[in-house]
């Protein structure tokens, strides 16, 4: 090709680039006007089969114009698409689980984060809850002030930027290993990321993170490149500070550096040295962020609990239950004295640490939720219904016209544990052929971070891979080495070691600086501004009166974090901001029996009668959020502070405030 046309590669790139996101946004609309995006996006969120090959052959096929067409680009926003439906689809469903309700509002957890992401916008400090892990809901403040706390937009950001992640750390393996790496380690991190599209969780910084330092250090291994190396630990620290887990990665990585870097003498105190630096620099951020936003102190508290479920044979909640005089203590007060009973029992009792890390490695093989191929798991709703009618009435409950895809999808969620089982054996082998080699022995050595780190991330708590977020790229890598067992001298890193050349990955540093910018210089905008808001806001409470019987809760309001029953959705989003969810449909769609507390919330909200809003307000005064029910006829319009007259009504694991009457501040 003639240099005359190389000038002509970036213009047509960027063309292409345009008119796919164009494409993936009218496909998003489109599935939304005509209510195809519940139906398309739980089917996607869901489904082991159809789904994993229809990405998988669109992404061929959109690969294979990229290389001939030179429009790098269009992959990641194939991905966006597909991420972006889901998204759409947990809104249109009104989709309830463990951090979710009716599609928008956020539960348990997420709850926690979204309430002190809240906080910091008025002008007050995290919870012990979020002062745990403060760098993403400090981010999340940043996103919703740049949204002007609007939920959804923020949600599509963290969807957006997590795809970006995840779309570096799939190009860099496909440089490497081609593209049947590509297309598994994509598919692996969708199947692992769709649970949590829609909420607000640390798993959407954590896995970005882990994304950009997995690409980082992929790229330093495979060109011999310190730099690279030392920002991915950089970031991998970060990632293991936003959402906790397999921290021991982080000292195998940084001696897998010192030992593949070594040269003359001192080199390798050198590397060790800086590397070290790179990860502690991580901690002092998160440190830094604690300080400005959280209560000090009250950092990696939790894992007092971790510890004491390890060594006493239980869980996480073992320490609660062996003693429930905790619950009358402060967290930070329970963290310690659960601590002290942990350390006292491995001291008269030395071997249980040793009986509990066995327990928890054998549950990362051997085991099913929480073991190491878990990352893939996700209980549809379907199947738990239909498993539930075997066990109640067995075999003779089957309807194979009905259940034939559930059926179908079950067999296909088998057979990708017993491929990545086969995978990950393969992987083996090629990493013992080439053990001399940088990249494999990166491998070798984040394994054996993970693996050490094990018994801390205990399979019982880890939640089907939840806590090892930020390092899942390091864990899909081994059984992605396996798909070269016949084709290892055909693999791109030999000419990358050879050569020591690498393609620009400038894109992929200015990406991470901005994410970096945004963790710190963003909360600190939001503490700037908060100052500003709820002005007067305790004078204005006693303006409005309730009626003697009834309640008052000065809020802030905002429709646009709202869910409204109707009973069509069509013509409805003109009419008021918020979600819209047909409550015919919401009543027909099962919910995982699984989780109690969520089908119980399924199930209360299922029976409200359309014309009911849901919503989510802030507290001014206890600087909490409310859970809002009432009628849409009286529901505001617009974002304000509103005075409350109602009643807080319980309905089991969640409280809702019903208000009767709402008056404008």
């Amino acid at each position: 090709m003639s240099n005359d046309s190389q000038p002509s590669f970036p213009l047509r790139s960027g063309a292409c680039i345009v008119v796919a996101f164009l494409f993936c946004l009218f496909l998003i609309y489109a599935t939304a006007r005509f209510s195809l995006a519940a139906s398309v996006g739980l089917w996607l969120k869901y489904t082991y089969l159809a789904a994993p090959l229809v990405i998988a052959g669109l992404y061929v096929a959109i690969s294979r114009f990229e290389d001939t067409f030179h429009a790098a680009g269009v992959v990641p926003a194939f991905i966006l698409c597909v991420c972006l439906i889901v998204l759409v689809g947990v809104w249109q469903a009104g989709v309830s689980d463990l951090s979710i309700i009716g599609g928008l509002l956020p539960y348990s957890d997420a709850h926690g984060y979204y309430t002190d992401a809240l906080r910091l916008l008025h002008g007050q400090k995290f919870s012990v809850f979020s002062s745990r892990r403060p760098l993403f809901p400090a981010f999340l403040a940043t996103i919703l002030n740049l949204t002007d706390l609007n939920l959804r937009f923020a949600l599509v950001f963290l969807t957006a930027m997590v795809v970006i992640a995840i779309c570096f750390a799939v190009r860099e393996v496909q440089r490497t290993l081609g593209l049947g790496a590509g297309i598994l380690m994509v598919l692996c991190l969708f199947m692992f990321y769709r649970r949590y599209i829609g909420s607000t969780l640390t798993e959407h910084l954590g896995l970005t993170l882990g994304c950009l330092a997995f690409a980082l250090i992929w790229r330093g291994a495979v060109a011999a490149r310190m730099g690279p190396v030392f920002f991915g630990l950089f970031l991998l620290s970060l990632a293991l500070n936003a959402r906790a887990g397999a921290f021991l990665i982080l000292p195998a990585i940084v001696l897998w550096a010192a030992w593949v870097f070594r040269g003359p003498k001192g080199s390798v105190l050198r590397t060790f040295g800086g590397g070290t630096a790179a990860v502690l620099l991580g901690f002092a951020v998160n440190g830094l962020v604690l300080h400005a936003v959280g209560i000090p102190g009250s950092a990696y508290s939790n894992f007092s609990y971790t510890l004491y479920g390890l060594v006493f044979g239980g869980n996480w909640s073992l320490a609660l239950q062996q003693h429930p005089e905790l619950a009358t203590l402060a967290p930070v007060e329970q963290a310690h004295r659960v601590y002290a009973l942990a350390w006292e029992h491995i001291r008269t009792n030395p071997l249980s640490l040793l009986a509990g890390s066995v327990r928890a490695w054998t549950a990362f093989f051997l085991g099913r939720s929480g073991a190491w191929f878990s990352f893939i798991l996700y209980l549809s709703p379907e199947w738990a219904d239909l498993r539930e009618m075997l066990l109640a009435d067995g075999v003779k409950a089957l309807n194979f016209r009905r259940d034939l895809w559930v059926l179908l999808d079950v067999s296909a969620r088998e057979m990708w544990i017993i491929a990545l089982h086969g995978l990950l054996a393969a992987g083996l082998v090629v990493l013992w052929r080439n053990h001399r080699r940088p990249l494999p022995r990166l491998i070798i050595a984040a394994w054996a971070g993970i693996l050490l780190s094990v018994p801390f991330v205990p399979p019982w708590d880890a939640d089907n891979m939840r806590a090892y977020a930020a390092t899942t790229p390091f864990v899909i890598a081994l059984p992605i080495m396996g798909l070269s067992y016949r084709r290892e001298g055909k693999m791109q890193w030999f000419a990358g070691e050879q050569k020591k050349a690498s393609p620009r990955v400038t894109d992929l540093y200015v990406f991470s600086a901005l994410l970096i910018a945004l963790q710190i210089l963003g909360p600190l905008a939001g503490i700037a501004g908060a100052t500003a808001r709820l002005a007067n806001g305790q004078e204005k409470l006693f303006a409005v009166k309730c009626a003697p019987n009834c309640q008052a809760r000065l809020v802030s309001i905002d429709p646009r974090i709202s869910i409204h029953l109707v009973d069509s959705v069509a013509g409805q989003a003109a009419d008021r901001p918020g979600n819209y969810v047909n409550v015919r449909d919401l009543r027909e769609r099962k919910h995982i029996k699984d989780y109690p507390d969520v089908w119980h919330i399924w199930r209360a909200i299922s029976r409200l009668p359309a014309g009911t809003t849901l919503a989510m307000a802030y507290d001014v005064r206890s600087g909490d959020t409310v859970y809002v029910q009432s009628s849409s006829t009286v529901f505001p319009r617009s974002l304000g502070l509103v005075v409350l007259c109602g009643e807080v009504i319980r309905d089991n694991w969640i409280e809702w405030f019903k208000a009767d009457a709402m008056g404008a501040c």
